[in-house]
C-alpha cells in the first residue's frame, strides 16, 4: 500500500469548507479567500497538501480536486455522517447491549427525542403521530407501550394504514391474551398482518411510509420503560433498516384469527 505524504482524514476535517468548493469545480486562490474569508496563506497551505497527495491539481481555471480527490472526499463525507449519527444517538446507544443488532449507517442524519419526567410518552406519541399520516407502516416491536394498542387501532381502522407488525414473543402473548377483540377488528380489515419473532434486535423499529418518503424510527426501551426515539429519513439508513426488518419478518411465525 502506498503511503500518502499527508494524513487525508485530518486534512479533510480541517479544510472541509475549502475542499467542498474545490469538489464543485476549479477556483482561483483569490476566489477561495473571498468565499471562505480565510487567509491566503491558509489557502496556499491546503493546496500544497492536496497537490503533494495527488488529490488536487492546477488548471487554467484555478485549482480543483483530482478524480481521486473527489472520490476520497465523497467517502470522507459519508464516514463523517455516520460518525455524527453515532454521536447524536449516544444517550440511547449507551443503554443497549454490546450485541445489539444495529448498523452505524442506520444512524445517519438521526434526530433523538428522549423521555423526561414531564413527558414520559413523548417519543412514542410522536411516532404514532407519524404512523397515522402514513399509507404503510412496518413495525418490529419488542415492548408494548401503554397507548400503543389504541394508536394501532386508530391507525388501521380510522386512518386506513396498512401495518405489518413483527412482535416479540412476550408482546405477541400480551396482544393475543389481552387485546383479542381489537385484533379481531384489525385482522378483519385485511390491513394488519402480525408475525411472532423468535428473536429480536433489542429495540423496536418502525418504517413509516408517507407518499413516496419513508422515515425510520428506533424506539429504545429499558426495564424502566421507554427511553427515547431515534428518527431519520436518510435513504441509506432507511434501506439498511428495511433489509433488517425483512429478515426478521421472513423468519417470523404468522399469527391470524384462525390460530387464536
Amino acid at each position: 500500500m502506498s503511503e500518502y505524504p499527508v494524513s487525508v482524514l485530518p486534512l479533510f476535517s480541517r479544510r472541509e469548507p475549502l475542499i467542498s468548493l474545490l469538489r464543485e469545480g476549479a477556483h482561483s486562490k483569490p476566489e477561495l479567500v473571498r468565499s471562505l474569508d480565510i487567509s491566503r496563506s491558509t489557502v496556499d497551505r491546503c493546496i500544497r497538501e492536496l497537490e503533494s497527495a495527488e488529490l488536487g491539481e492546477r488548471t487554467d481555471g484555478g485549482f480543483r480536486l483530482t478524480l481521486a480527490g473527489r472520490l476520497l472526499f465523497d467517502e470522507y463525507e459519508q464516514f463523517r455522517e455516520r460518525v455524527d449519527g453515532v454521536f447524536e444517538t449516544i444517550p440511547l446507544l449507551s443503554v443497549l447491549s454490546l450485541e445489539t443488532d444495529i448498523d452505524a449507517a442506520a444512524l445517519r442524519g438521526a434526530e433523538v427525542t428522549l423521555t423526561d419526567r414531564t413527558a414520559p410518552y413523548r417519543p412514542a406519541e410522536s411516532y404514532l403521530d407519524h404512523a397515522q399520516e402514513a399509507q404503510r407502516v412496518d413495525h418490529l416491536m419488542t415492548a408494548l407501550g401503554p397507548n400503543y394498542v389504541d394508536g394501532l387501532r386508530s391507525t388501521v381502522l380510522d386512518d386506513g394504514v396498512e401495518v405489518r407488525l413483527a412482535a416479540s414473543q412476550s408482546v405477541t402473548k400480551r396482544l393475543v391474551g389481552r387485546y383479542s377483540d381489537v385484533l379481531d377488528e384489525l385482522f378483519a380489515t385485511g390491513r394488519l398482518l402480525l408475525r411472532q419473532l423468535e428473536s429480536h434486535p433489542g429495540y423496536s423499529l418502525g418504517l413509516v411510509t408517507v407518499d413516496d418518503t419513508t422515515s425510520l424510527h428506533y424506539l429504545v426501551y429499558t426495564d424502566d420503560g421507554l427511553r427515547g426515539r431515534i428518527e431519520t429519513s436518510h435513504p441509506e439508513a432507511v434501506e439498511v433498516a428495511r433489509q433488517q426488518f425483512e429478515r426478521y419478518w421472513r423468519d417470523g411465525m404468522p399469527v391470524d384469527r384462525s390460530e387464536r
